[in-house]
């Protein structure tokens, strides 16, 4: 009964022989190195973009300030509403809005 209801969550040590032990270090190294590549191949994408992202702003802020101003405001309407929250099980610690109309636009 007591294996049952306290049983050890850690799984027990592998017994692996060496030859065994050889070859999972070694395709667990490989793992590693494919997850560090493709980390890296994200970051470099990632700041790629960024960068392109920067160029692009600056070409407009030259050419066209006022639309550069225009694309950088922030539309407090625009994109998701905060106040919509996605469900869950428990109920909010603030309760129900009842009087929450959508704001007109």
């Amino acid at each position: 009964m007591r294996d049952v209801l306290f049983r050890n969550a850690t799984p027990a040590k592998l017994q692996l022989t060496e030859e065994e032990a050889i070859m999972h270090d070694t395709i667990h190294r490989a793992w590693q190195l494919h997850l560090r590549r493709q980390r890296t191949a994200r970051d470099v994408d990632l700041e790629r973009r960024y960068n392109r992202m920067r160029e692009a702003c600056a070409d407009l802020a030259e050419h066209d300030p006022k639309l550069f101003k225009l694309a950088m405001m922030r539309d407090p309407k625009a994109g998701f509403p905060l106040n919509a929250r996605a469900l869950t099980e428990t109920p909010p610690s603030s309760g129900w809005n009842h009087d929450w109309k959508r704001p007109q636009e």
